[in-house]
């Protein structure tokens, strides 16, 4: 079943056509990556679906629900998180405090400190709980501003986690790593997003393969091919477009 779609989806920003035509069916469960080349419309994307910017037309279904006319907190309460390429974390609070922020509307606690008081001991357990899950316990209190950027864009994952959301949206989550740094990631993500839906935004193929059930590849705004990894490979039109020189790019890591 489609947790997802995108339908004849345009965005224009002014005379510049970013998205023409793009739909798309994530399925619910599946790990779905969008390929492309710099300025194929990736970004773009994500930011049409978790409601920043609005499609010029079409429609975009979440849950059964449209959402294209949805303001991003709205969009974020009816289950769908997203990191961003450029970290969004509290840099002057420390790890656990920052996971405790991403907690406090998931559990229930708003920003009401007499309702929050009572129960503080139960939202710090969930914090400590996530840390462990995410690998960051030994850090939990080091400033965010001071954790190695692998560390931060691990924080970013918690905090997409601590919202409890059913679909995860990770824009280049492998972005500036080292390659052992990479496969810790890789790693990680497979291993915390099992039951959850995840579309991601990707450069590195090696991380590509290894993650997504399907992929769909970006050029010029179209979408020009939607398959499994094997299916990607051997698809000429891709390869002529994109995947060619990524691969070239990328072979020790695919």
């Amino acid at each position: 079943m489609s947790l997802l779609q995108l339908q004849a989806v345009h965005k224009h920003f002014g005379a510049t056509r970013v998205l023409e035509d793009v739909s798309l069916n994530i399925e619910a469960g599946e790990r779905h990556a969008i390929i492309g080349p710099n300025g194929a419309g990736k970004s773009t994307l994500f930011d049409l679906v978790s409601g920043r910017h609005r499609a010029s037309s079409g429609h975009i279904v979440f849950r059964g629900r449209a959402i294209d006319t949805l303001p991003p907190h709205e969009i974020a309460r009816l289950g769908l998180a997203r990191s961003f390429q450029i970290s969004s974390l509290f840099p002057r609070l420390s790890a656990f405090e920052n996971l405790r922020c991403a907690l406090l509307r998931p559990q229930g606690f708003g920003l009401s400190m007499t309702r929050l008081l009572p129960r503080a001991s139960r939202l710090n357990a969930c914090a400590d709980a996530l840390l462990e899950e995410i690998g960051l316990a030994a850090r939990r209190d080091v400033l965010a501003g001071a954790l190695s950027y692998a560390e931060q864009r691990t924080l970013e994952l918690g905090l997409a986690l601590a919202s409890g959301a059913e679909l995860i949206l990770l824009d280049e989550p492998v972005a500036g790593m080292n390659r052992r740094e990479a496969e810790q990631a890789i790693a990680l993500i497979r291993r915390v997003t099992q039951g959850k839906t995840l579309l991601l935004v990707e450069h590195d193929m090696g991380a590509v393969f290894e993650l997504a059930d399907r992929i769909s590849v970006l050029a010029g705004g179209r979408v020009i091919a939607t398959g499994t990894p094997t299916q990607i490979r051997a698809n000429p039109q891709v390869q002529q477009a994109y995947l060619g020189s990524a691969m070239t790019e990328d072979t020790p890591h695919a």
